[in-house]
């Protein structure tokens, strides 16, 4: 019993202070984001545990040059509907866009 105890307040605890997705779900994320058409790079790209049930997704990423203010909403819109299929659990997505310029 008290063996269940430390393993679980363990685990708590690297749910409370940010633990990261495993690299595979980070890997298919990155795939997922990159491959989204509009999307020209990943500059950075991180996914945490914020409690026991909910993930935060931020990422920073170049988009292609030629996009309008409504081409750009609709990326952000996609990018989220996609990151939500690879991680159902994601509460935020938070997009940093950058121009290559």
């Amino acid at each position: 019993m008290v063996f269940a105890s430390i393993v679980l307040m363990t685990q708590a605890r690297a749910l409370i202070v940010g633990q990261s997705l495993p690299e595979t779900t980070l890997a298919q994320l990155r795939a997922t984001v990159s491959t989204t058409p509009g999307v020209d790079a990943i500059n950075h790209l991180a996914a945490t545990y914020a409690g026991a049930s909910a993930v935060w997704i931020d990422a920073d990423l170049d988009l292609a040059e030629d996009l309008d203010t409504a081409e750009i909403e609709a990326l952000l819109d996609l990018i989220e509907k996609r990151v939500r299929g690879v991680v159902p659990d994601t509460q935020r997505v938070r997009v940093e866009l950058n121009s290559p310029a």
